[in-house]
């Protein structure tokens, strides 16, 4: 058994099938906790894809809510809610409560296996178990997920959502990655602009900066016109102007390429 370093590296294809299946929170953590207990095991197996009873296993769910919570719960409703919910997706080949519910037992489908086989040849996202465990809503868990899956890059951005009704949104996903920015240590300048052909609809960009990224300064500053540019580091958040806002100073910003020979 490989040792356990609480992190889990999942195929990002199976993190968009998660991410799609409709997942409650606490069934989406206790679903990675299974994955991560499925590593251990080592029964991300080749042979498991066409053969997917070769991969069974179980674990007490004291155990697995150890990992992920909810840690205090008296009874085992988290985990009946996770069975109903997992039952609904194609996920799974077999999942249910046994020994008087004590044990969660399953059985992955063989498409599931396939999905995570896709880790050795495709993107993968590392996820630190201790941080799925203190995100509080989905919000938090799926930026937490995409920060985590572009953190390597050398200018690593993502997207928040698309919508006309931004304005409404935008106080609980900010305040979302304002918690999973102090998580992960990343400074975020967030860029919210007005679509071109549509005035109600805005746009919303996140650039993620650490002391591993090489944003130059010139692209880091560049944005549309009329945008609204937030910054979110560990001590807060505060909207800055990009013409006289000194991005140096932020960590993973580099002046840019030497000039060119002539």
């Amino acid at each position: 058994m490989p040792a356990d370093n609480g992190k889990i590296q999942i195929a990002q294809v199976l993190v968009e099938h998660l991410r799609r299946a409709g997942f409650s929170l606490t069934s989406f953590k206790l679903i990675l906790a299974m994955l991560h207990h499925q590593d251990r095991q080592e029964l991300w197996i080749r042979e498991a894809i066409e053969t997917p009873s070769l991969a069974k296993t179980w674990i007490e769910g004291t155990r697995l809510r150890a990992i992920v919570g909810p840690c205090r719960e008296n009874g085992a409703t988290s985990l009946h809610r996770l069975v109903a919910e997992a039952k609904r997706t194609d996920l799974f080949d077999d999942i249910r409560l046994i020994e008087r519910n004590r044990i969660l037992a399953w059985q992955f489908s063989g498409l599931a296996q396939r999905l995570m086989a896709a880790r050795i040849y495709e993107y993968y996202t590392l996820l630190d178990l201790a941080e799925v465990g203190d995100c509080r809503s989905l919000d938090d868990l799926n930026y937490l997920i995409v920060i985590r899956h572009v953190f390597k890059g050398p200018v690593p951005k993502f997207y928040g959502p698309t919508s006309p009704n931004w304005s409404r949104l935008r106080a609980r996903h900010m305040a979302s990655l304002s918690r999973i920015t102090k998580m992960t240590g990343v400074t975020l300048v967030i860029i919210e602009s007005r679509d071109k052909n549509d005035y109600n609809l805005r746009h919303v960009e996140c650039r993620v900066c650490h002391v591993q990224t090489t944003w130059w300064i010139s692209a880091i500053r560049k944005y549309p016109a009329g945008a609204k540019v937030t910054l979110i580091d560990a001590s807060g958040r505060q909207t800055i102007d990009p013409k006289s806002f000194d991005f140096s100073h932020l960590p993973g910003v580099v002046p840019g390429p030497p000039p060119r020979r002539q």
